[in-house]
């Protein structure tokens, strides 16, 4: 198992090759109370990029839904379809990185 740098700010990638997995341990986006939320109904055959696409306007936010749906490997298959999510909206979202 490799620990690497991930290129986010005290991220890290954990290199497993004993299972061929890669996965990057990073700081969810904590909500607190007060913050702008969504409640979103997940479709059939959405994955965690169509979900930010859809809510966000930006796929490169999947991580955001991935640490919702408390996922440590996006690229596992993951049956998401008639679940509901509680996600932060691009305001918070924003708030929270830019600070």
């Amino acid at each position: 198992m490799i620990i690497s740098k991930s290129r986010y700010e005290d991220d890290l990638l954990i290199t497993d090759f004993n299972n061929n997995q890669i996965y990057e341990k990073r700081q969810p986006i904590i909500l607190e109370k007060g913050d702008q939320v969504i409640k979103y109904e997940i479709k059939e055959d959405m994955n965690t990029q169509d979900i930010a696409k859809d809510i966000y306007n930006d796929s490169r936010l999947w991580w955001v839904v991935a640490d919702a749906l408390n996922i440590m490997n996006p690229f596992d298959k993951i049956e998401l379809k008639n679940k509901s999510v509680i996600l932060p909206t691009f305001r918070t979202v924003s708030e929270k990185l830019i600070g």
